[in-house]
């Protein structure tokens, strides 16, 4: 794995494992702050993945699909 699959999958894992709770220890939506800080901590990385010709291209269409996953539950306000 390179380093942006490493970097994909940690934003990833942070995103979906790392959630905020209430007192009583229930997960709780993003707020809008953490959503637009995360949001643009993906765009950035799938903006620098999309014009890194150096990384393989399965690998590199891989990242930015995960990316796009990322990008849709965000957006949407799943989490």
């Amino acid at each position: 794995m390179n380093n942006f699959e490493e970097r994909c999958f940690v934003v990833l894992t942070d995103i979906l494992t790392n959630r905020p709770k209430d007192l009583e220890g229930n997960t709780v939506l993003y707020d809008n702050e953490d959503r637009k800080k995360y949001l643009d901590i993906i765009k950035n990385q799938k903006t620098e993945i999309e014009q890194n010709k150096i990384v393989p291209l399965k690998n590199r269409v891989a990242v930015v699909l995960l990316y796009d996953f990322m990008i849709e539950i965000l957006t949407r306000k799943i989490i």
